[in-house]
């Protein structure tokens, strides 16, 4: 990830860029915050590199046991958009991402 620049606050921006090691291949994703509420919520709007319009991500955390469950619901522009993000790759790099996020919260007390 060469790119990750978080302004974590309302109207703050943000910018991730992923590469490929393999191919040198880059995708990135832009947006801005619209809403924090800690710890219960956030809400950006986010463009994808190639990828035409906008999403709104909401993100929510809720305690769940000893842990914190979250849950992340995009909304698409139109249907349109969603089946050019989800042909971009998205859905395999988000696994991977959180597959990664469940090794580190196992290694923490």
């Amino acid at each position: 990830m060469p790119e990750c620049n978080i302004d974590l606050r309302v109207g703050g921006r943000y910018r991730y860029v992923w590469r490929n090691d393999e191919n040198a291949g880059e995708f990135g994703i832009s947006g801005e915050f619209r809403e924090i509420s800690v710890p219960e919520r956030i809400v950006m709007v986010e463009t994808m590199d190639g990828v035409p319009g906008a999403a709104v991500c909401t993100t929510t955390f809720e305690p769940n046991g000893g842990g914190t469950a979250f849950s992340i619901t995009i909304q698409f522009e139109s249907n349109e958009h969603r089946d050019r993000a989800l042909e971009s790759g998205m859905t395999g790099g988000m696994s991977m991402s959180y597959d990664r996020l469940d090794r580190v919260a196992a290694t923490r007390p």
